[in-house]
């Protein structure tokens, strides 16, 4: 467990420490991520379609409707963010209450009042994927994050700009096994400039753990003090239709604390 709180440790403190710019020594230079100038113009016109400004936090609660096998719950959500690496989900469902947290020192899930330490190769994306503003942000914010443009695709029908990013862990080479971990796929609408999905594959380990797609849709962005929020957020786990989320309610900037960001384990 020590070990993996030093990883952990290691890993998003890394997140806090630029790439050297190209004015310092050659050494440094080594160190720079190349950027694709297309891929950073269109995160750029995004970020700035959706408000320009990431919130200093965020809440919203709705309804989600989640499907499992067989079985179909129906209950309640909460989303929390609080600038760009600190984010949560709540789900209140008649036969559990679930959470997945991200802050600084890692990430953690719960389920059936069972509270455990998510893998480096899960917590790697530091977020819960539910507020797009967030997730460029954090992008366009970390010069360690290869960011590709891969062309123009038609995505539920709407013609979307197709992105790439990952970490490259150049500083903290003994990380370098996450890259593929990381890696995220981008889809930003050509016309609104708005994140159409996001897709990735969820894996606990290396080596031969299985990798389980994920993909999360947003539509209905509705301005929410100046901030374009999905009301409609829809996953697919593994293929599958898993969780449709429906926002009622989005409170900007009211003043969470880091403690709505952490586990009471993780502070034992």
């Amino acid at each position: 467990m020590t070990a993996v709180l030093v990883c952990l440790l290691s890993l998003f403190l890394g997140m806090l420490n630029p790439v050297p710019s190209l004015s310092q020594s050659k050494d440094s230079q080594q160190n720079v991520v190349l950027r694709d100038s297309e891929a950073e113009s269109i995160l750029r016109y995004s970020l700035r379609a959706m408000g320009g400004r990431v919130p200093a936090d965020s809440t919203a609660t709705g309804a989600v409707r989640l499907t499992e096998g067989g079985t179909v719950e129906e209950g309640t959500i909460r989303i929390l963010t609080k600038g760009v690496n600190q984010s949560a989900e709540e789900l209140h469902l008649p036969s559990d209450f679930r959470s997945l947290s991200f802050s600084a020192v890692g990430g953690w899930e719960k389920r059936h009042s069972k509270a455990s330490r998510l893998s480096l190769q899960r917590a790697i994306r530091s977020d819960t994927m539910d507020f797009p503003m967030s997730i460029v942000a954090a992008v366009l914010g970390n010069t360690e994050i290869k960011v590709e443009y891969l062309g123009e695709e038609t995505v539920e029908g709407v013609l979307s700009h197709h992105i790439r990013y990952q970490r490259m862990f150049l500083l903290q080479p003994e990380l370098k096994h996450l890259e593929e971990s990381s890696r995220v796929e981008l889809w930003v609408e050509a016309k609104s400039s708005l994140p159409r999905l996001i897709t990735f594959n969820q894996r606990d380990s290396d080596g031969e753990s299985p990798q389980i797609p994920m993909a999360i849709s947003y539509s209905d962005y509705r301005d929410v003090g100046g901030i374009l929020y999905p009301f409609s957020i829809t996953k697919q786990l593994n293929g599958m239709p898993w969780a449709t989320v429906n926002i009622d309610s989005v409170t900007l900037n009211s003043g969470l604390s880091d403690s709505e960001f952490t586990s009471h384990e993780e502070l034992q």
